[in-house]
């Protein structure tokens, strides 16, 4: 009776996984991501799938790809820009657009700037010039340097650093400026975790994708997963951006 009893609930179980109701989604992403878009993904999921968990793993975007390639993820959601397009041969589906923007510390009013050599204090003049560096480690990182060399000519390098989270550390602690995407400003929701000033830039959005096995795209809960990542994707409120000072305006006439 206990060894019929035993096959009876793994025979139920096993229904209950081939119908959708239970199983495991494994999703590799940024910390961003995984901090402000798969809560609210995870809450619409489960209204629909109660019985489904997330393993989520946040990882860059070259350990997405590899995780994705050995069968570990379910799915990857990275910057596109991170990736190779020849070299994914995954299903993608958009999710949103995240903007890249000039983190500044508080106090620092760039707003009627033309000149930051000119037009700021010495001490003020020295911290924009100090540039906290993300290490890409891809193409975009020559892209980047390329800005602060037409936007801030007299920059300097003062630290790289490899995780957003710590690139903004540094800007609040009022060492220096620099280029992130909004989104990694932000805790959950709403609210703001990084308490620096954001100024819109002339640099392309970052592109956020998902990359999921083509077996996967119609196949429940797995299908319901990818669209209500989607339509977080388009909820998703950024921090306060203020307008591009001038000196970075006219970078944008030029483009």
């Amino acid at each position: 009776e206990f060894i019929l009893a035993s096959v009876d609930e793994a025979t139920a179980g096993l229904q209950e996984f081939a119908e959708g109701q239970r199983g495991v989604i494994s999703v590799g992403t940024l910390n961003s991501l995984a901090r402000v878009v798969l809560p609210k993904a995870m809450s619409q999921l489960a209204r629909v799938f109660p019985g489904v968990e997330l393993d989520i793993h946040e990882v860059s975007p070259g350990e997405a790809l590899d995780l994705l390639y050995g069968r570990r993820l379910t799915v990857a959601l990275l910057a596109s820009d991170s990736i190779a397009k020849s070299s994914v041969s995954f299903h993608r589906f958009p999710v949103f657009q995240d903007p890249y923007v000039l983190a500044v510390p508080k106090g620092i009013d760039l707003s009627g700037v033309s000149d930051p050599w000119v037009d700021l204090t010495e001490g003020d003049r020295k911290i924009v010039n100090n540039i906290i560096q993300f290490n890409f480690g891809t193409a975009h990182q020559k892209r980047m340097e390329d800005w602060f060399q037409n936007s801030l000519p007299h920059h300097r390098v003062i630290s790289q650093a490899r995780t957003y989270e710590v690139t903004l550390s540094l800007v609040q602690e009022g060492i220096g400026v620099a280029v992130v995407p909004a989104l990694t400003a932000q805790i959950g929701g709403s609210e703001h975790a990084f308490d620096v000033d954001l100024y819109q830039v002339n640099i392309p959005d970052r592109e956020i994708v998902g990359l999921v096995p083509s077996q996967y795209v119609r196949v429940e809960p797995f299908a319901t997963f990818f669209a209500v990542v989607e339509q977080a994707g388009k909820e998703i409120k950024f921090p306060q951006i203020h307008s591009p000072p001038p000196f970075i305006k006219k970078l944008m006439t030029n483009d």
